[in-house]
């Protein structure tokens, strides 16, 4: 079927889907890709268009779906080539990697000088645990002088970051990582505050607000880098766009307070010399990997410590807190997410008392459990609440969420599964991890969809540990 855009306006809606998913109306984008496939016509436009709406809206099955609609529809080499150059995206987030690589393979057939096609089939073959394969390429591609594009140096080198902190060369790497601000490809859109932004220069004695972004557990990460601005010397303040003020404010701030996220709406931020965004602090800092960890920086409030006493202590055996998945927009929780039944598994027999710290999402999956595991999610009104559960346990075990940067700062034994296309934190492919204490293991996933060894490995674990 032919169409034109002035029958029907495919450029029209991508703006729109894009602005829907930068202030995260993801639900209203859904429906409207719904809406919108049952009337255009079924043509590759809409397809691809489709295509394209799941694929900001994070439905990365619906994306794939109709992006091989699209394939299928395209009549030429040209046309292939951009809808598996977007397929391949979808595939890659809907943890389908090895799919991803084989188109990119096809459109690098085509046009093999493309950096485009080059940098994510390096993420792809990655996200199959061939590391060494990936880096290999990246640095192939950004020496060959038929690669070209300056932005598209920037993204290689944001990429090469995790290589080199996988190499131990943590400093180096960071600031590789931290490069991404400038693609929009790590942290929060730099806000465009009336004060400079501090980058590690002498400031004894100013008043420094450091603005928290990314997730929950990118604030917990780097609210720990108070102790070395207080070192400096600098008076620091926190603003937490997740409502952890609160928590907070039990480290040594001068002040902490909360405010609205997607805003460059903070009101008393002329009071301040200087700001910092949060995940800029240890490049910032100019820290190496030595200096992250000290000892654990949070802890839980008394009366909520004992408000949950009897209800943890009551249980016997040792008592093993668990949480399966994250915040489900975060666009690799398919990679990071463990599937419960095999998790329930591989840990239901053993002698202890198990409790879900899931809430808000998944917290339907504790049917799998059977009824084996204490389901607090009604109960976890604030983070005051999940912080003094996690004290009473024995031990907490996790996926990669905010869950794993709480446990492990608050000095628990912590346990934390990991998918191969792991966070920068777990990024030096060892046990444990420069940015918290002995007290924390990780288990690392090495099939992509596969948990099965994590799993047994985690088992044996709990099973030395707690006999």
């Amino acid at each position: 079927m032919n169409t034109s855009p002035q029958q029907y306006p495919f450029d029209y809606y991508r703006p729109v889907f894009s602005d829907l998913a930068r202030i995260d109306r993801l639900d209203l984008l859904e429906q409207l890709c719904d809406e919108i496939s049952q009337h255009l016509p079924g043509c590759l436009e809409t397809y691809d268009l489709v295509s394209f709406g799941y694929n900001q809206a994070k439905k990365y099955q619906k994306s794939v779906a109709w992006g091989e609609r699209a394939l299928v529809s395209s009549p030429n080499d040209l046309a292939r080539c951009a809808v598996r150059f977007n397929l391949a995206k979808s595939l890659l987030m809907a943890n389908y990697p090895e799919e991803s690589a084989r188109h990119l393979a096809e459109n690098i057939r085509i046009a093999p000088t493309d950096t485009d096609y080059a940098i994510d089939y390096a993420v792809a073959i990655y996200a199959q645990n061939h590391k060494d394969q990936a880096e290999s390429i990246l640095r192939s591609v950004l020496c060959d002088p038929q690669f070209s594009g300056a932005d598209k140096h920037k993204i290689i080198n944001f990429n090469l970051g995790v290589h080199e902190i996988r190499h131990g060369n943590f400093r180096k790497g960071m600031k590789q990582i931290a490069t991404g601000r400038e693609i929009r490809a790590w942290g929060t859109a730099t806000h465009n505050f009336p004060v400079p932004e501090w980058r590690g220069e002498p400031a004894h004695g100013k008043k420094l607000l450091v603005v928290g972004e990314g997730g929950a557990g990118d604030e917990i990460i780097n609210v720990r880098f108070v102790k070395h601005l207080n070192d400096r010397g600098l008076v620091v303040d926190w603003a937490s766009a997740h409502g952890l003020a609160d928590i907070f404010s039990r480290l040594p701030f001068n002040q902490t307070q909360n405010y609205r996220r997607f805003t460059s709406d903070i009101g008393n931020i002329r009071d301040y010399d200087y700001w910092c965004p949060a995940m800029s602090l240890p490049v910032a800092l100019d820290l190496n990997a030595h200096d992250l960890w000290h000892q654990a920086y949070l802890s839980a409030h008394a009366q909520y410590v004992a408000k949950w006493q009897h209800v943890v202590k009551s249980h016997s055996g040792p008592r093993i807190g668990v949480r399966w998945a994250g915040n489900p927009l975060y666009e690799q929780d398919l990679h990071r997410s463990l599937p419960v039944p095999e998790l329930w598994n591989a840990i239901e027999d053993l002698p202890a008392s198990f409790f879900s710290l899931q809430r808000d999402n998944n917290v339907e999956q504790i049917s799998h459990c059977n009824g084996g595991m204490i389901d607090l999610s009604d109960s976890l009104e604030t983070w005051d609440d999940t912080l003094a559960v996690m004290c009473h346990l024995d031990v907490v075990i996790t996926s990669c969420t905010s869950i794993a940067h709480a446990a492990a700062a608050l000095g628990k034994r912590t346990v934390i599964l990991t998918p191969i296309i792991a966070y920068y934190t777990w990024g030096e492919e060892k046990s444990h991890t420069s940015w918290y204490g002995d007290n924390v293991t990780i288990i690392r996933q090495t099939k992509p969809r596969d948990w099965s060894q994590p799993l047994e490995e985690l088992r044996a674990l709990l099973q030395t540990e707690f006999g």
